[in-house]
């Protein structure tokens, strides 16, 4: 049975792990925090999954320096010239939304052919009024990882987590090939009954543990970000992540409480570093002083491997949009939960957490196999693509039901390897590309 957990390394996944579980009441959480290693991000989004995670922690919005979040805008996306109707939302939904707004009328009369013209399908789905008056409660947040962290811990702290400041330099194992425990850099060793790794793209526990990493540079270009925060009060307050597609990448525009986080994310075989920070000054008519992260996009085909398992980075990071890195740490943390109270094994969270990976991918890579700009090498590179079969399939099942609302009040839906967000995510993005599907299939 296990009794004592030790969390390698910190940070938002290590601190968001030790929450998840301290207030199980059931386990001895020990977190190994190196000192001097600042944390990833610079404006951070949710699902709104993260609401009850807060609640349990009793921290608010102000403790983490956020806003309110009502899902993604995104900016010229779709052509090439910047208008009005060069953009879309990916909204969260719950049933008052989706009854306020005849969801599923509106579903039908578009598929039958009523309501073909964007401007008007975003016109009765978007009154002037909605963002201004929360007629949903299905929200998430942005907050600023400098204050959530330290606000997270304090509340792990006081609920009974011990923390050492250290670095792990190696890990000792059993005859059965489990951890047995890991060596600090001033040679004293920590012992445990579970372990978790929460050290970054650097795996300090995983990488030494048989495993195998789905690489998917081939299909995601996007590898690198420059980032930085810029001044709020030239800013009306607002609900979205704003996401505006740039020459080889994209930028986020996230509202925190007293700053906004800026990010462009791009692909350096496309663009190089100053390149890339010269085409953010112009975007954002300033001279910035920008901080570089790079990433190889992929998972961890086993993030659960004998007594340990991998969160956050350490899993798995396919690329910021959609704002997925929270959403799968939860995920992974809750299948933890579950292992931890002998209702899964291994096998059975590595599937689980694999299906989610593989969805969001599919969900993820859309965006760019369905915008029809063709201004620079990069999104010409992918209108030169052949929609996957896959995706076409994805879309042809979900479209093939006459009840939208239903078919996405079940969660998620698996088809095979994957699990997809809702139906009305895809909704919204597919005919936000101006996809008909009453007639035949988009291709390219």
């Amino acid at each position: 049975m296990v009794k004592d957990i030790v969390i390698v390394g910190s940070g938002g996944s290590g601190w968001m792990t030790a929450g998840m579980l301290v207030t199980e009441n059931k386990y001895k959480i020990t977190v190994i925090e190196p000192e001097g290693i600042p944390p990833i991000g610079v404006g951070e989004g949710t699902w709104p999954t993260m609401k009850s995670f807060l609640m349990e922690m009793d921290l608010d919005i102000d403790d983490i320096g956020g806003t309110k979040k009502l899902g993604i805008d995104y900016i010229d996306w779709y052509v090439n010239h910047s208008s009005k109707h060069n953009h879309f939302y990916h909204p969260f939904f719950d049933k008052t939304f989706t009854k306020k707004l005849d969801m599923n009328d509106i579903f039908i009369e578009y598929i039958n052919g009523g309501l073909l013209e964007k401007k008007l399908l975003f016109e009765k789905l978007f009154p002037e009024s909605y963002g201004e008056t929360f007629i949903t409660d299905s929200y998430g947040y942005h907050f600023d990882v400098d204050k959530f962290i330290p606000a997270l811990k304090e509340k792990c702290i006081n609920l009974g987590c011990k923390v050492i400041n250290a670095k792990v330099e190696d890990c000792k194992f059993n005859l059965d090939g489990s951890i047995k425990s890991v060596v600090l850099d001033d040679e004293k060793e920590i012992v445990g009954d579970y372990f978790v790794d929460c050290t970054g793209f650097k795996r300090v526990l995983i990488s030494k543990m048989k495993n195998t990493f789905i690489d998917l540079s081939d299909e995601f270009l996007c590898n690198s970000a420059i980032t930085t925060h810029i001044d709020l009060k030239n800013e009306k307050e607002y609900y979205w992540t704003k996401c505006s597609a740039l020459s080889s990448g994209w930028v986020w525009n996230i509202p925190l409480k007293d700053k906004i986080g800026i990010g462009y994310v791009y692909s350096d075989k496309f663009i190089s570093d100053t390149d890339a920070k010269k085409e953010l000054n112009e975007h954002l008519d300033i001279e910035g002083n920008y901080q570089l992260l790079q990433w190889k996009p992929g998972f961890l085909k086993e993030p659960f491997v004998k007594n340990c398992v991998a969160i956050g980075l350490s899993a798995g990071f396919i690329e910021p949009l959609e704002a997925t890195n929270y959403q799968m740490q939860w995920i992974i943390i809750d299948r933890l939960k579950a292992l931890l109270d002998g209702k899964i094994q291994n096998n059975n969270a590595n599937t689980y957490v694999s299906r989610w990976f593989n969805g969001l991918a599919f969900f993820i890579i859309s965006h760019y196999f369905f915008s029809k700009r063709n201004d620079s090498k990069f999104w010409e590179y992918f209108g030169s693509l052949k929609i996957p079969h896959d995706i076409k399939n994805i879309i042809n099942n979900l479209f093939r039901t006459e009840d939208i609302v239903s078919f996405a009040s079940i969660k998620n839906f698996t088809k095979k390897t994957l699990i997809l967000p809702t139906g009305l995510s895809w909704f919204y993005l597919l005919i936000s590309y101006g996809i008909n599907f009453k007639k035949e299939l988009y291709n390219k």
